[in-house]
Formats: C-alpha cells, structure tokens, sequence
C-alpha cells in the first residue's frame, strides 16, 4: 500500500507536467543528432536526426553581418554563451535519457507483477484439479532480464546548420539491463517448440488413428521427443491456466504462446504399451500408479491413445507451475533492480537541482541570428518540440501551453523532504494469499528516510531491500515496516498476508 507519493510520481506530475517523450529514434552511434529544447527549458529534449544534405558549421557561420562584425571584435561573450547553451541542452538531453530508463523500469515491473499475478491464480485454481478430469495449460515466455542497446546523446555543443543555430550532440550506444517480456532467445524457444510439436503430430497422428501400436525402440524414440518439449516447455515460459491467460494476458495472439491439455481416455487401448518400461529411464516413479490412455492437445493438434500417468503428469504440472512462480518472483525481488531504479531517480532529482545546469536564457531559437546589440535572441515559442511537431501538418491555431510550476515552488512545500515507505510482499500491495508453509518475499524502498524498522527484526533495517521467509502458522498476518526522518515524521506500510 503506497500511503505516501514517491518522488518519481511527484517528478513526473510536478516538475514535468508536459513531459512525454519524443518517438524512441534509433540513432547510430557516432552519429550527429540535433537536439530540440522548449522556451522552459524543461524536460523532455526531442532528438532529430540531420537531413541528407545539412552539415554542421562552426555556430558564428550563423552570425549575420553585424553579428560576424561584434564577434571579431570580441569573440569571448559569444563563445561564453554558446557553451553555457551547449551544457544547458546536455542537462536536459541526460534528463530525458534517464527519464526513459525509468519508464523502461517501471514498464518492466509491471510487466513481472502481471505474471506473477497469472501464476498465483493458476496455482489455486490447479490446487482443485483432479487428474481424472484431464488439465490443460498454456505455455508462455515468461521474460528475464537482457542487455538492451540504446542511443545516450552526449558532447552537445551549439552549431549552425543549415544557416540556422542549433545544439548538436553525438549518439553513443549504452548497454542497459532491463526485463522484457520475451527475450530473442525465449522467441527462437516458442519457435522451435512449435516446430518440434508440429513434427510429432506428423509423425504420430495418422498411424495412432489408425490403430498401430509401436514397440520398444519406437516408443522410447518418442518419449525422448516428448520430454524434450516438456523440458522446453519448463525451461523458459511460464505455466498458466487458460482463464489466467485471458484475464491477465486477453491481447495475446496463438503464435505467442503455446497450449497442451491431457484428457484420460479409458475406453481406448494404449498406442505404447511399452511406455512403463520408459518412464522408469526418466525417472518417473509409477508407485502402483497404472499408465491411463490420454488424449493429448498440442496447439490444437490432436494425438490420441498416448500413455501416461495422469496423476503424477498433473502434480508435476502442479510443481511446474509453483517453481517458475518462484523464478518470476525472485525476478520482481530483485535488489540490484530496485538499485538501478534508485540510482537514476537520485540521478533526476541531482540534475533537477541543478535546473538542468540552465541559466534565464540560454536556449536560443533555431532561427535566430545576432542582432545589432551582438544578443541573441532567445526562443519566442510557447509549445514544445512534440507540440510543434504534432501541428504541423494542420493549419489548427495551439493555445499556448502555460509555463510548468517552478522548482522553487515545490521546494517551498518540502515536497521532497516528505518521508515515505512502500512494502510489497510477493510484489504486492495486498491482501497476499498463501499456503502454510509457502515462502514469501518482502521488499521495501523508502524515500527522505534516516532510520527503518520493521517487524521481523529488533534492529534497524535498511532503508531499501529485500527480505525472504515463511510463514509455518495458518491465520491473517500484517506484515509491517515504518520509517522516520531526521525531524521525527514518520511513515509506515503494511501488507495483509492469509495463511491457509
């Protein structure tokens, strides 16, 4: 339960009301990029990519002729301003980069909290499934972490292009780990677990319909065919039921995911009788258990008179889908990723300290020239770079947007030294369901705090992390963290855990 606003929500609704980001360019590194700023000199920065024909000048090109004269008289009060403009465009160009990385972040929390939310209703729905009924199941990629490439512009300088002024910086590609949903790796998975599958219904249908049964070597061939997509199938999706999936996941279309279901089907002879025999190389202890003829699903295809243990296939589905709970769910506890997001919001709030390292009227505008007092002009619009390029193919007049609060407004009502706590337990805000005995992942992060405590220790804890347990005992449980500041405010959080 967030009691408290974080100071990246209070940065996103305050200091940057109309900060949307420009369309996510892809620039080659090295590459030149102009780099737009508004009147405000706020957050976002728009980045643009130079034309086939427009080169970059040294910025007094641009200079009209008494603007040339005053600067070979005395070149030092322009170059003075051009490079306060330069740095004034870097801050705001970082601002905007970090700013992106937060998103990326928060997009992948939500990303993982929504899966892990899938897992735990699959879980309790599975907890009802008798494996006389049959199951069925959808595989999906469950995402993980990976190296993403993405454009930082850096050495922004003022120059004159194409006769006009702009600032213009570098390109360099930066490596950043971020989740995502489906990694390349997961993708080529999905596809060759298809391909496999398709392969086996070819191979298995029409001689199964048929009525032949197979002997020894065939059958082990097979088994090793359907244990390697089982194993896939563990390995990098997550396990799900289907009214998870169209809850949770209702946009998803069939190539992005995988369905299988096993039917018992006792009035029909077994296509391998020698599948026993098999199982007991896997390691699948039958206990007694007789095989049951089944019909399998793949996708839609359909392969009848298999053999299984209906029961032992169903508790290892069951366990299946626990474990990967606990993969996805390790992934959403991950400290080094609440770091990551700190680290970046602290970023934000140093260089939003600094307004950007801006001073009153550095931005100048991209058209502008040198007047006959030597000055340049500052930017006389009042949208944006995306308000401007949003218009401009209408001929619909803009009402001009109004300046954002200032830094120092929100400094006056000590938005920033508010202390805060937010607690999840399994990256939730509650009420959290679990089995006695289940583990359970408490996380933590705190803003403005100098001191924390929480339930389950007698000494301080940090302010940020991430604890793991169990609870052994059945009952409702408030699990409970509180913080203070150095002027004795205080914030607490807790989380409802049912234990049945």
């Amino acid at each position: 339960m967030r009691r408290i606003v974080f100071f990246h929500q209070i940065l996103f609704l305050f200091i940057f009301p109309v900060f949307v980001l420009a369309e996510s360019a892809q620039f080659r590194s090295g590459e030149r990029v102009k780099v737009l700023i508004s009147e405000y000199k706020e957050p976002p920065a728009e980045f643009v990519a130079f034309g086939k024909v427009e080169k970059t000048a040294k910025p007094e090109t641009c200079l009209d002729a008494s603007g040339k004269r005053a600067f070979a008289e005395n070149p030092l009060p322009f170059t003075a301003q051009w490079k306060q403009e330069g740095t004034c465009a870097q801050g705001i160009a970082d601002a905007t980069w970090i700013f992106s990385r937060l998103q990326d972040a928060s997009a992948a929390q939500n990303s993982i909290d929504t899966l892990y939310k899938a897992i735990l209703d699959s879980q309790l729905e599975l907890e009802n499934l008798t494996p006389g009924s049959g199951f069925t199941l959808v595989a999906l990629p469950r995402g993980d972490f990976e190296e993403k490439v993405v454009p930082k512009i850096q050495q922004v300088a003022m120059q004159c292009v194409s006769s006009k002024m702009f600032s213009v910086g570098v390109s360099k590609s930066v490596s950043v780990s971020i989740y995502s949903p489906v990694t390349s790796a997961q993708a080529k998975q999905l596809a060759a677990t298809k391909k496999d599958m398709e392969s086996l219904f070819n191979a298995l249908a029409a001689p199964i319909s048929k009525g032949e049964s197979y002997g020894y070597v065939a059958t082990l061939y097979y088994a090793n065919k359907i244990k390697g997509i089982v194993n896939d199938l563990k390995a990098g999706f997550a396990l799900i039921t289907p009214s998870a999936q169209q809850k949770y996941f209702p946009a998803l279309t069939p190539d992005q995911y995988i369905t299988f279901s096993m039917t018992p089907t006792p009035s029909v002879s077994c296509a391998f009788p020698d599948m026993g025999k098999i199982l007991s190389q896997f390691d699948i202890i039958l206990e007694g258990t007789a095989l049951d003829t089944i019909s399998v699903t793949l996708d839609g295809h359909l392969i009848p008179r298999l053999c299984a243990p209906l029961r032992v296939t169903a508790d290892g589905m069951k366990d299946a889908v626990k474990k990967v709970g606990y993969t996805v769910h390790t992934m959403s506890s991950n400290v080094d990723y609440f770091f990551y997001e700190t680290s970046n919001r602290k970023s934000l709030k140093t260089l939003d300290d600094r307004k950007y390292d801006c001073k009153p009227g550095d931005i100048a505008s991209p058209a502008s020239s040198v007047g006959a007092d030597g000055t340049l002009p500052v930017r006389k619009s009042t949208v944006t770079p995306a308000d401007r390029r949003a218009t401009s193919d209408t001929t619909l007049e803009q009402s001009p947007i109004p300046p954002p609060q200032s830094v120092e407004d929100i400094t006056d009502e000590s938005i920033f030294d508010i202390v805060s706590v937010d607690l999840k337990v399994n990256s939730s805000d509650g009420p959290v369901e679990i089995a006695k005995g289940d583990h359970i992942s408490v996380s933590w992060i705190s803003e403005g705090a100098s001191r924390c405590r929480a339930m389950w220790s007698k000494n301080d804890i940090a302010k940020s992390g991430t604890v793991a347990g169990r609870l052994s005992k059945a009952g409702s449980f408030s699990i409970r963290a509180a913080c203070v500041d150095a002027d004795g405010n205080r914030a607490d959080d807790a989380v409802v855990v049912n234990v049945r």
